[in-house]
């Protein structure tokens, strides 16, 4: 159902915090956390049947999200 979906969100966070914190970069967690959200939604989307009229538009923003903070990774080098 819908709590544990957004269980499913939370657990996603706190691995991106993780991971964030491992790296020693903030940047790092919020690609992570972001990609790992997005590609969580389209599944839910696709395969549960929980999608509502804005999971796409959610689902498309991290995956802009994603593609500014890969954009901004590979700037700074």
């Amino acid at each position: 159902g819908i709590g544990a979906s957004a269980a499913r969100v939370a657990g996603i966070a706190l691995v991106a915090l993780a991971a964030g914190c491992w790296r020693g970069s903030a940047a790092v967690g919020m690609l992570c956390y972001t990609v790992a959200v997005g590609l969580y939604l389209a599944w839910v989307g696709l395969g549960d049947g929980h999608a509502g009229l804005l999971l796409w538009p959610v689902v498309a923003f991290h995956a802009i999200l994603a593609v500014a903070l890969i954009y901004e990774q590979l700037r700074r080098g």
